[in-house]
């Protein structure tokens, strides 16, 4: 999921190439950050950079990948050892009032750490009515098509209908769960026993020292910074971000007041549009070939969804 806090969601390698200047072949491990390539880009070009640039902590990666240090003799920065995420949102209409689905995480190395601001809230938006035991989703088509349709934070498609329509079953329940399931306020994963993040070790004895200190020092960058999150009630909660959704959300062009009324308006005009007969049979082949794929794999290592 892009908008999810962990490798899959955030991570992006960066490459460089500067003849003579960068050291062809190097490879560094430090973290970096997006904000960081602006004042890059002015030291390379020779020109100030403006402390507007370097307010929030971020600053220029000339002195690390210009240096000659080999990348077997430890860190050139030392100080670049983790990287803050966030998120509030993904899709506006997701959730009940169009509200948000708070994250922060810090990722170093060994670890990631989530910190979720709003457990009781559903992460990959609202189930629409079917999550009471026995109760009957969307159709399949209409969930491997159209995003609105259940879950809107995570974008149509033949595994996400299969799960769904699935999900009672005793070896997809936990798949779905893991998909859509609402999730603790604190999840914490080692990385070096487990890098595709299957088992939330938070609640571990073993990992208490490293979850109080890493969730010290993640709560630290976001008072430093002033983080509206932290504030109660969040400003991120309130409108014109949340709650009063007729000034800012629309359906086909059409003003929506309430998350009900934009979902039913949502379906409605899904429904409405016609599924050409090769889309459907692309549909049923994709469907059975994600059955089959998703039993074999729920037989052996699961993978994150």
């Amino acid at each position: 999921m892009s908008e999810w806090p962990d490798d899959i969601g955030c991570e992006v390698a960066l490459a460089a190439r500067w003849p003579g200047h960068i050291p062809p072949g190097t490879i560094r491990s430090e973290f970096i950050n997006l904000k960081d390539l602006a004042p890059t880009f002015c030291e390379a070009g020779g020109i100030e950079i403006p402390a507007a640039m370097t307010d929030g902590g971020s600053r220029s990666l000339l002195p690390l990948l210009t240096s000659p240090q080999a990348p077997d003799c430890g860190m050139v920065e030392p100080e670049r050892d983790c990287v803050v995420i966030g998120r509030e949102r993904h899709v506006a209409i997701a959730r009940d009032e169009f509200l948000p689905y708070p994250q922060r995480a810090i990722r170093t190395a060994d670890h990631l750490l989530i910190l979720n601001f709003a457990p009781d809230r559903w992460p990959m938006g609202e189930p629409t009515g079917f999550e009471e035991p026995g109760s009957e989703p969307p159709p399949f088509e209409l969930l491997a098509e159209f995003t609105h349709a259940a879950f809107a934070d995570m974008d149509a498609s033949p595994t996400k209908a299969w799960l769904i329509h699935h999900r009672e079953e005793l070896d997809v329940e936990p798949l779905y769960d893991l998909a859509f399931g609402k999730r603790p306020r604190v999840e914490l994963y080692d990385l070096r026993a487990d890098p595709h993040y299957m088992r939330n070790v938070a609640g571990v004895a073993a990992y208490r020292a490293v979850c109080v200190a890493l969730e010290a020092r993640l709560m630290a960058v976001l008072r430093e910074h002033d983080d509206p999150r932290l504030l109660e009630p969040s400003a991120f909660d309130a409108p014109p971000f949340a709650r009063d959704g007729s000034a800012y959300y629309k359906v086909g062009g059409e003003p929506v007041r309430s998350y009900a009324e934009a979902r039913r308006m949502m379906v409605e005009k899904s429904a409405q549009a016609r599924i050409p007969e090769s889309a459907a049979e692309r549909l049923g082949a994709s469907a059975a070939g994600t059955n089959a794929f998703l039993r074999s794999a729920n037989a052996g290592a699961r993978p994150r969804l």
